[in-house]
């Protein structure tokens, strides 16, 4: 599969997507450090993706804003969307300091009232939804 980056949709919430990114500096342990990539497979037709983006930013500032407020160490790393391969994937890539942290983040963005409508518009565009964490090896630049 290719993926392409959403780059308006980052650009509109002020993130650098993957080529600008750096992890944050941190005196935590970097080993508790968790990757969450969140995977919605999207029903088939051309206009499916540029919907689902237009859905998915309008609440996304909204969503950022709330798990900061929280004071949540979780950040929006990309936003990608399959180019070949398995078609009308879409793909968030989150970066969390712990199990915690991810847990923390969800919980506060329920509290959104935009990005609750915002899920609730995506479900009816996606098939199906998969949730992965991973953590990085120790020598990883991915910390």
């Amino acid at each position: 599969m290719t993926f392409v980056e959403a780059k308006d949709a980052l650009n509109a919430c002020n993130l650098p997507g993957l080529s600008g990114y750096a992890p944050p500096q941190t005196s935590g342990d970097t080993l508790r450090v968790v990757w969450e990539v969140r995977k919605y497979q999207l029903r088939l037709g051309y206009g499916a993706v540029p919907k689902f983006l237009g859905i998915f930013q309008s609440g996304l500032s909204e969503k950022i804003s709330v798990i900061n407020e929280a004071n949540c160490k979780s950040e929006l790393v990309s936003l990608l969307f399959s180019d070949s391969g398995l078609l009308n994937v879409f793909m968030e890539l989150w970066r969390h300091e712990s199990m915690q942290h991810a847990q923390a983040s969800r919980e506060a963005s329920r509290s959104a009232k935009e990005w609750r409508r915002t899920v609730n518009e995506a479900a009816e565009l996606s098939i199906s939804f998969d949730t992965q964490y991973m953590r990085v090896l120790p020598d990883s630049g991915w910390k």
